[in-house]
C-alpha cells in the first residue's frame, strides 16, 4: 500500500514540477531588468554633457588677441617724435655754453708783493735758486716770469711741471717764459715749492741777467700770454742778479809774522 502511495505521489509531482518550472522561469527575465540597468550606462553618455563643457570652448573669450591689440600702443612713438624734437632742442641748445666762458682782467688788481729787486752771487755761478717771494691776492692770478739770458724751472727741478691735482696750472716751465696760474696761494705755492724760483744759464755766468715778474687779476684760470701786459705796472717787479766782488787776481803783499 505504501509502495503504490508513493508511486501516486511521484506521478503528481511530476505533473506539478514543469508548472513551477514554468512560473520560475520569469525570473530568468530578471537580465531583462539588469539590461534596463546596463541601459543606465546611458548616464555614461551623460559623459556627453561633459562633451558640451568641451563645447564649452568659451575659449570664444580667448579671443584675447584684441588685447594684443596692442596697435594703440604703437601711437605711444608718435609723442616721441616730440622727445625727438626736445632732443633737437637740447642740440641745438647745448652750443649756447660754448661762449659763456670768458676770462678777462677784473678792474681790482690789487696785490701784495715782496719780491727782491736785486741778487748777488758768484761771477762764475751759472745758476741761482731765488729765497721765497711774497705774493697775495683776493683774486685769481696769472703771474707771468720771464729772462731773457736765465731758463727758469718752478716747483720739481729738471722736470717740466704743468697739472697740479689734475689742473693744468704751468705753462713754459724749463724756457725763458713761464706763466703760473690759479689762487694767490697755490701760484705763491708753486714758485717757491722745491726751494724757490731756479735760474740757469746756458752762455756762461748767470751774473747781470734779470729776471721779470708780472701779476694779472684775472676772472678765471687763464695761461693766455696775452693777459700777461695787461696787468697794471705797479705789480711788476724786475730783479737783477748781481756779480759779488770776487775776482781770481794774484795779488803779492809781505806777512809778518811774530815769533
Amino acid at each position: 500500500m505504501r509502495f503504490g502511495a508513493l508511486i501516486v505521489v511521484a506521478l503528481i509531482f511530476s505533473k506539478i514540477a514543469p508548472t513551477l518550472a514554468e512560473e520560475n522561469s520569469p525570473s530568468p527575465e530578471i537580465p531583462v531588468a539588469s539590461a534596463s540597468a546596463t541601459s543606465t550606462p546611458t548616464p555614461t553618455g551623460t559623459p556627453t554633457v561633459e562633451a558640451s563643457p568641451s563645447a564649452s570652448p568659451t575659449p570664444t573669450p580667448t579671443l584675447s588677441p584684441i588685447p594684443s591689440d596692442p596697435a594703440p600702443t604703437s601711437n605711444a612713438p608718435v609723442p616721441t617724435s616730440s622727445a625727438t624734437a626736445s632732443s633737437s632742442a637740447s642740440t641745438s641748445a647745448s652750443p649756447s655754453p660754448s661762449p659763456t666762458p670768458k676770462v678777462l682782467p677784473v678792474s681790482a688788481q690789487n696785490f701784495k708783493l715782496n719780491i727782491p729787486a736785486s741778487l748777488n752771487l758768484d761771477p762764475r755761478a751759472t745758476r741761482l735758486y731765488f729765497p721765497p717771494i711774497i705774493m697775495t691776492s683776493p683774486a685769481l692770478v696769472l703771474a707771468c716770469i720771464t729772462s731773457d739770458k736765465l731758463l727758469l724751472d718752478v716747483y720739481a727741478r729738471g722736470i717740466i711741471d704743468s697739472s697740479f691735482a689734475g689742473d693744468i696750472m704751468v705753462s713754459g716751465d724749463l724756457t725763458h717764459a713761464v706763466s703760473i696760474t690759479g689762487s694767490a696761494e697755490q701760484v705763491a705755492a708753486i714758485i717757491n715749492g722745491g726751494g724757490g724760483l731756479a735760474t740757469y744759464s746756458l752762455t756762461g755766468s748767470a751774473a747781470g741777467a734779470e729776471v721779470a715778474w708780472r701779476f694779472v687779476a684775472v676772472s678765471m684760470p687763464t695761461l693766455r700770454a696775452d693777459f700777461c701786459t695787461q696787468g697794471q705796472p705797479k705789480n711788476a717787479r724786475t730783479t737783477v742778479l748781481r756779480p759779488l766782488g770776487v775776482t781770481l787776481d794774484l795779488k803779492k803783499g809781505d806777512i809778518k809774522l811774530k815769533r
